[in-house]
């Protein structure tokens, strides 16, 4: 029985830290895309150029 208690509790564990690790993604992605999204805005020179013959 206490190894089943045991076993139960560390299920619950991963699943709360795969929940957190989820929502941390969520949350993060739409901040970064923001900070890219405005610091781009005046760096195009900074893209890689092609060169013309």
């Amino acid at each position: 029985a206490l190894m089943a208690y045991v076993e139960i509790q560390k299920n619950q564990f991963e699943r709360i830290f795969e929940n957190v690790y989820r929502w941390q993604k969520n949350l993060f992605r739409p901040i970064i895309k923001d900070f890219i999204d405005d610091f781009i805005l005046d760096k195009n020179h900074l893209l890689p150029q092609r060169i013309y013959k």
